[in-house]
Order: C-alpha cells, then structure tokens, then sequence
C-alpha cells in the first residue's frame, strides 16, 4: 500500500508524463489541428468513449506553449550538464591513459633492468662457481706442495742436506719478495 508521501509523488510523475505526451502531440499535430481529445486532455476532463465538446481557448495554449518552453529550457540545461559531464570524463580519460602510459613505460623500464639484474646474478653465478673451482684446485695444489716438500725433507734429512737446502730455500724467497 503506498504511503501519502508515495502517492503524491506518483501523482506528480503522472502529471509531468501527461504533460510531455501533450507535448508531443502538439509538436507532431500542430497547434491548429489539434483534436477534441487533446483539448479534453489538457483540460483533464476525457474519458473513455466520450469526446470532449469543449474547445482548447486561447490562455490554454499559451499555457501549454509556455510549458513547452520551460520543458525545452530544462532540457537545453539538460544537455549542457550532459555536455560538461561529457568533457569532464573526457578529460579524465585522457589522464587515466596518459598514467597508463606512464606506468607502462615504467613496467618496461623495471622489467628490463630485472632482466639485466637477473643476466648479472647469472654472471656471479658462474663466477661463484667458477671461485670454488679455483679454491678447491689450490687446495690440491697446497696439498700436493705440502707432501712435495715432506717428500723433500725427508730426502734432504736422509742425504744430510737439509740445512743447506733450507738456508737456500729462505733466500730464495726473501729474493723473490723484492
């Protein structure tokens, strides 16, 4: 069940469609050849199966002109709102596409340089590898050095030379450091 409030607003909503389908009539008919039931209609007096007998007078028409102009004046403003609202969202898009753009120059930059990032990780990688390569091959080296020189000692000592040796060995290293 509609409240007071509800129904005045329906009747008001009734009122302006009856207003702007005579309206219409009017813009499709002309003034001069309106019929009876649209003189009936403005009047608000039409019913069903019966034609009106009275005739749209002079103030009725102005009257009826006059809201033509006021509906023409509302939808003039109507379609300037529409207008602006128009330009503004245009402006809007062109910012929402220019921060596109932005962001996706921004993507291909970072993207590349993740790229670059990732080829140099790549890089250390192998470094890294090839490091532990190196290390591990002069541990063997020292330790293949070590046993020489235990080998070397225990020949030296077993020929009784091994000072000398030793001696010669020390000098030779202070020469080398120079």
């Amino acid at each position: 069940m509609l409240d007071e409030g509800e129904l005045e607003e329906s009747m008001a909503e009734l009122e302006e469609s009856r207003r702007k389908l005579i309206i219409l009539q009017l813009q499709k008919k002309g003034a001069s050849a309106m019929t009876d039931s649209l003189v009936s209609s403005i009047n608000g007096t039409s019913t069903p199966g019966r034609l009106g007998d009275r005739t749209i007078t002079l103030r009725q028409l102005k009257d009826s002109i006059e809201e033509a102009k006021v509906l023409a004046s509302n939808r003039e403003l109507e379609l300037q709102e529409a207008r602006e609202d128009n330009l503004s969202l245009s402006k809007q898009l062109e910012d929402l596409e220019a921060d596109r753009n932005q962001l996706l120059k921004k993507d291909r930059e970072l993207s590349s340089k993740a790229h670059s990032f990732d080829a140099v990780k790549t890089s250390i990688s192998s470094y890294e590898a090839k490091i532990e390569e190196l290390e591990h091959q002069i541990q063997k080296l020292i330790a293949e050095r070590n046993k020489l020189e235990m080998k070397l000692e225990e020949t030296l000592q077993d020929s009784g030379e091994y000072y000398e040796v030793l001696h010669c060995d020390t000098v030779f290293a202070s020469h080398s450091k120079k």
